[in-house]
């Protein structure tokens, strides 16, 4: 499978878990059922973003390789590697 059809599989997967959560707010879904699809939401966001960012560094390489300059390792385009967590605590509380 390549980069391109695996963010594609993933976006579509936090896409449909999205929609289940939206249709569970406006349906009065019980509130472990919403937290439990706020979670798995939260971790699809996650690991698309991973994927974005490992194709993001394999695109910075790439440019770099073309055009001559030195990237720094494993930063691409300016960014950096790391990006703090900005999911909620309460969703990712394990009962």
């Amino acid at each position: 499978m390549t980069e391109h059809e695996q963010v594609y599989e993933k976006s579509a997967a936090l896409q449909r878990t999205y929609a289940h959560l939206r249709d569970g707010l406006e349906n009065g879904y019980a509130p472990g059922q919403l937290r439990a699809y706020a979670q798995v939401v939260a971790r699809q966001a996650l690991e698309l973003a991973d994927l974005l960012e490992a194709a993001g560094r394999e695109a910075g390489i790439l440019l770099s390789a073309a055009t001559g300059e030195s990237e720094a390792c494993g930063e691409s385009f300016g960014r950096p590697l790391v990006i703090g967590d900005t999911v909620p605590a309460e969703w990712l509380d394990q009962d």
